[in-house]
């Protein structure tokens, strides 16, 4: 599978644990209202302030730090990681958790999370499950397993997922990832008629959803006129090549593309795994019927972290014999296969970004058979609860430069004196010595690294811009020509960044000093954030004639 590196389209759709807004009826489109808003020019504005998840993360991994078997700190970390966009930190995060504590609700749920957005449904599905045995809340977290189920291509029963998260919550983006999802099982016009009120709001992350939409309908015209909407000429060019891809990719791999930005190689295109097409052929697919509330259970959408008395009581829980409801679950897993994929040799498109891990209570499962068809229910409005707000990670965010930030007390980083005995100590021997000499001889790859690390070695910047190296001493004049006095003392730099590169300035001597200059350079009505590069990081100085 190829996943493609942003190419200036921005981050894709965004994920979030929420619900949606009311249900959408059968209604007819208005198609003069569709016609006029892709006649306009999408306006997109950057943002660039402290993504939602920052503050968590440098508060979770400071705890980290210093207890590393803290498992509330690391699922902490985890759900930060989420909404930072980096499911793979994630991952990481709730399996060391849930190797400290197995068999928690809360951490179970967090890595079938993590585990779906590293576009894994199959083990996902399983966890899901496990969590929801656990005492997790389900609505809490059906956003995510609905698009385990669209990564299976079976959207029919994705949209009764969708339909039970909007009872926990309302979010533009689980209402635009349900209207994807409409859209890729041939219901064009509910889709549309969901995307209309944010379109007319303007918002970034529905036009995206609509310019793919429209690419794997066919319509690559309009999706062409979206995209050119949001990107200079240039990164609308290449963004063509993979909307003209979308009309020939199965479902489930057009519903990888456009929510997690994955597409496949070319000589899988409109062929999916032998995994999925074994899923599909075990599975039926239920009808699409967005309005239907038949899983919506009863009780608080939401309650507060499990208790460690909870936790225990479920782990205590002596085995009974299973009833029709674990039978079922039973069946589905045993059609899903549940041993992980081999990580694809990709290219990534960074058109995904994330959800916060709610916090789960318990509550009674609600099976996850897809094999039979959900009957008829009588559809009814359900008012939106409170919005919860969206937050998307900045361009250039990096987990390293969160965890650069975090700022210890210089008496908490003091090591503890031990005393040693110097009687103890044990003379070096001559031939001790001759070993050592000999080992001290370094191979020429290892000089390499260490002369390319000793050039580069760990700083502290601020980014300013990115873009093609070429075209960086423009844009260093053009912003030192607006504020000469608050650049007077920096020099421009610029360091690789996938097919571009990063303008920045600096060094800074410590984080504090970082943020001050970020902080009055956006006073100035710039856009900037702080980063931290990594030993052997290459940044060269920028000449600017």
């Amino acid at each position: 599978m190829t996943i493609l590196r942003s190419l200036g389209f921005g981050s894709a759709l965004l994920f979030s644990a929420g619900g949606l807004s009311p249900a959408v009826h059968a209604q007819a489109v208005d198609e003069s209202a569709l016609e006029a808003l892709d006649r306009q020019t999408p306006a997109v504005v950057p943002n660039v302030a402290e993504p939602a998840g920052a503050v968590e993360l440098r508060a979770a991994m400071r705890r980290i730090s210093f207890n590393p078997s803290d498992a509330d700190a690391l699922a902490d970390a985890g759900n930060a990681s989420l909404l930072l966009g980096d499911a793979n930190a994630a991952l990481n995060f709730f399996t060391r958790a849930n190797a400290i504590r197995p068999n928690n609700s809360r951490i179970v749920s967090g890595l079938a999370i993590a585990t779906v957005r590293t576009e894994n449904p199959f083990e996902a599905l399983r966890l899901f499950d496990d969590a929801v045995r656990l005492g997790a809340n389900e609505r809490s977290i059906a956003a995510d397993r609905a698009l385990a189920f669209d990564l299976l291509g079976n959207f029919g029963r994705a949209q009764q997922d969708y339909q039970l998260a909007r009872t926990a919550a309302s979010s533009d983006d689980i209402i635009i990832r349900q209207a994807v999802s409409l859209s890729l099982a041939g219901q064009k016009e509910q889709a549309d008629a969901m995307l209309v009120p944010l379109l007319q709001r303007n918002s970034p992350t529905a036009w995206r959803a609509r310019a793919f939409m429209l690419a794997a309908r066919g319509d690559l015209r309009e999706s062409n006129k979206v995209a050119q909407g949001f990107m200079d000429a240039a990164s609308a060019q290449k963004m063509e090549r993979f909307f003209r891809l979308m009309p020939n990719l199965t479902g489930a791999q057009q519903a990888a593309a456009i929510h997690l930005g994955h597409f496949p190689t070319s000589q899988s295109v409109g062929r999916d795994s032998e995994q999925v097409r074994r899923v599909a052929a075990t599975a039926q697919q239920p009808a699409v019927a967005p309005n239907q509330n038949r899983l919506i259970p009863s009780g608080a959408p939401l309650g507060t972290k499990p208790t460690a008395a909870r936790d225990a009581k479920s782990e205590a829980k002596p085995q009974s014999k299973p009833d029709r409801k674990t039978q079922e679950r039973t069946e589905v897993q045993a059609a899903v296969p549940t041993t992980p994929r081999p990580d694809p040799v990709v290219a990534k498109v960074d058109l995904a970004a994330t959800v916060a891990g709610t916090t789960p209570t318990a509550q009674e499962p609600v099976s996850l058979a897809a094999a039979t068809p959900p009957q008829p229910a009588p559809a009814k409005i359900i008012a939106a609860p409170t919005a919860v707000p969206a937050s998307t990670a900045s361009a250039g965010f990096s987990l390293d430069a969160i965890v650069g930030a975090i700022e210890i007390p210089e008496s908490e980083q003091r090591p503890s004196e031990v005393p040693v005995d110097l009687k103890k100590l044990k003379p070096v021997t001559p031939k001790a010595a001759a070993d050592a000499s000999k080992a001290a001889k370094i191979d020429p790859k290892a000089a390499a690294k260490a002369k390319l690390e000793a050039a580069n070695p760990a700083r502290i910047w601020v980014q300013i811009a990115t873009g093609e190296a070429s075209g960086l001493g423009f844009d260093y004049r053009k912003l030192t020509k607006n504020n000469p006095i608050l650049f007077k003392a920096q020099k421009p730099w610029t360091s690789p960044w996938g097919k571009t590169a990063r303008l920045l300035v600096g060094p800074f001597p410590d984080v504090k000093a970082a943020k001050k200059w970020e902080g009055e350079f956006k006073k100035a009505g710039g856009d900037a954030f702080m980063w931290k590069s990594e030993i052997g990081v290459p940044v060269n100085a920028l000449n600017v004639k």
